[in-house]
């Protein structure tokens, strides 16, 4: 797998308007779940395909089944950190 340079990576706004999304919020949730794909070995266009696809299927947005992905982050506490961590919500 080679490193994906930003020029590489799909328009935010080409983004945003194939997932229906209208909110920078919702935008950033997406995108860095698009991300976290990236990491898992998709291109970004498979990352964007599997997003819509699993909305889809489980008949929810786009913005869900990305804040499902970024859910799925293992939470390590910080170095000297007794806490357990933060999660994203």
């Amino acid at each position: 797998m080679g490193a994906s340079l930003d020029a590489d990576l799909p328009n935010t706004s080409a983004t945003a308007q194939c997932n229906g999304i209208t909110g920078l919020v919702e935008l950033s949730v997406v995108n860095y779940a698009i991300g976290v794909l990236i990491t898992r070995g998709r291109t970004p266009e498979e990352a964007q395909a599997e997003l819509r696809r699993r909305a889809a299927v489980e008949l929810t947005s786009v913005t869900e089944v990305a804040r499902q992905v970024l859910a799925s982050i293992p939470v390590r506490p910080l170095a000297g950190d007794a806490s357990p961590g933060l999660r994203y919500q």
